[in-house]
């Protein structure tokens, strides 16, 4: 994560990282399901060592996938967003679980380094770039991935209304 005046190192600016997370606060998501912020950074480094292990091309090669740029932040944290009160009711934010959610056979395709390719015009890229896009990419992800993904690992009810 690049900081403001600093050199740039990642493919990331602070505010972009900074800005996909305002969603918890401004929801009041840490009060609403308990979570403190020790329990917030913990959470979130455990879906992002997750994702890491489920793609680790996007990790290592950061420049050639979209996962570690705006677009990716910022649709991963709308997951986690969506995911909190699922996870809330059984007080597991554990690595396992997430990996769990993102191999399931329902999510598989959407976690993976070849659909955050920058040159896969089929993937995450098809939406397009901004805030828009975002939340497009995000709604894809979670009606054809992780929510059937928690329907059954999380034993969700399919009815569950979750703020997209």
């Amino acid at each position: 994560i690049n900081r403001p005046g600093e050199e740039k190192v990642g493919t990331l600016n602070q505010v972009s990282v900074t800005d996909s997370l305002k969603f918890l606060y401004k929801e009041q998501l840490h009060i609403n399901y308990g979570l403190n912020p020790e329990k917030v950074a913990k959470s979130l480094m455990n879906m992002w060592k997750a994702l890491k292990q489920t793609m680790p091309k996007s990790f290592d090669e950061p420049k050639e996938y979209l996962l570690l740029k705006t677009m990716g932040v910022n649709v991963v944290h709308r997951i986690y967003r969506a995911l909190v009160p699922l996870l809330s009711r059984e007080n597991n934010f554990t690595y396992e679980l997430f990996l769990k959610l993102f191999t399931h056979q329902d999510s598989e395709q959407f976690f993976n380094d070849e659909y955050w390719s920058k040159e896969n015009f089929e993937g995450v890229k098809k939406w397009g770039i901004g805030q828009a896009s975002f939340k497009t990419a995000f709604e894809d992800i979670w009606m054809n991935g992780i929510n059937l993904a928690a329907e059954e690992i999380l034993d969700a009810d399919p009815n569950l209304t979750i703020k997209l």
